[in-house]
């Protein structure tokens, strides 16, 4: 089976980051109602997201399409995708190489469908957007 590493990002990628040559295709500045055909036409999610970098909104929108989703062991991660997801040691390349194999195989698919829909499921992602928003407005000092 061939696999082609896609990226999804805000900005487009850097010059160094191209040469690295590790992404096959990158999609960047998705309008929000096209995200769920991107996650869909995917295989897996990599989530490699650090400890302090807050809730993981890509993640649970992965796991919300079904996708098999692959984390850092972070608490955050664990809290909102529990036995949804698989995990990787955080910080460690070795761990998510070694733990990726098992989210191509027809087993990891099946549980994705069954247990990310439902995961995601307790969350409202408005209500997410409205509780980050008032975060950042709270941290600037411009909330009334």
């Amino acid at each position: 089976m061939k696999t082609q590493a896609l990226k999804g990002a805000p900005n487009e990628p850097g010059e160094e980051e191209k040469a690295w040559r590790v992404v096959d295709e990158y999609h960047h500045r998705l309008l929000p109602e096209h995200m769920p055909f991107a996650y869909r036409a995917s295989d897996v999610f990599v989530g490699p997201s650090r400890p302090d970098e807050g809730f993981g909104l890509p993640a649970l929108e992965a796991l919300a399409c079904g996708i098999p989703c692959l984390l850092s062991d972070t608490p955050g991660h664990r809290e909102f995708a529990g036995d949804a997801a698989w995990y990787f040691a955080d910080g460690d390349p070795n761990s998510l190489a070694e733990r990726l194999p098992d989210l191509l195989r027809p087993e990891a698919r099946t549980r994705a469908r069954r247990d990310g829909p439902a995961a995601a499921a307790r969350f409202s992602t408005g209500e997410v957007a409205r509780r980050l928003e008032e975060t950042f407005l709270d941290a600037l000092g411009t909330r009334s």
